[in-house]
């Protein structure tokens, strides 16, 4: 299945870690959407979603991944399918002009709660993951322009786990 990951999954050592049969097939991008921080998430803090906007110029990017039939539950469970996510088949455009479609998780309406912020770690995964696969400039500095607050709960699991992911992504050449 082809997967469109536009968050913290574009990530490799985060995806990786969830599917390892997961495979780069290189960046994407979809007009007519943006990504928003406002999907609630279990812990009260907000994750990524790609709101629909109705607008061309708008455009959102992404990594394009090829997941094995047989870690596609794994990919689902990891995303929080039906816990505020819907998976969906959507139209991607590849870096060679390609249109794709592909697997894209979606915040469901009543998932989306524009007032929340994500939590500075996941934040950072978000940026990180947009560094690493070189997405175009303006759009790493509109997501590093996004707001962040510190998480309560320092010793989260979610949190740890992420700094680790951190940790070994900064370490890659």
């Amino acid at each position: 299945m082809k997967y469109f990951a536009y968050g913290s999954n574009m990530l490799r050592e985060r995806l990786l870690k969830r599917v390892p049969g997961a495979r780069v097939i290189g960046l994407a991008s979809v007009r007519g959407r943006e990504l928003r921080f406002h999907k609630k998430s279990s812990d009260g803090s907000a994750k990524c979603d790609l709101a629909t906007t109705q607008r061309d110029n708008d455009q959102a990017w992404g990594v394009l991944f090829e997941i094995p039939e047989d870690q596609i539950e794994a990919l689902d469970d990891a995303e929080g399918l039906g816990k505020g996510y819907a998976r969906t088949a959507i139209q991607v455009r590849a870096g060679d002009g390609q249109a794709v479609e592909s697997a894209v998780y979606l915040a469901t309406p009543e998932a989306v709660v524009p007032t929340l912020q994500p939590y500075n770690w996941y934040h950072g995964l978000v940026v990180m993951s947009a560094r690493q696969n070189n997405l175009p400039a303006g759009y790493i500095a509109a997501i590093e322009a996004a707001h962040s607050i510190p998480d309560p709960m320092l010793r989260r699991k979610t949190r740890l786990e992420a700094l680790e992911v951190l940790a070994a992504a900064a370490r890659q050449p």
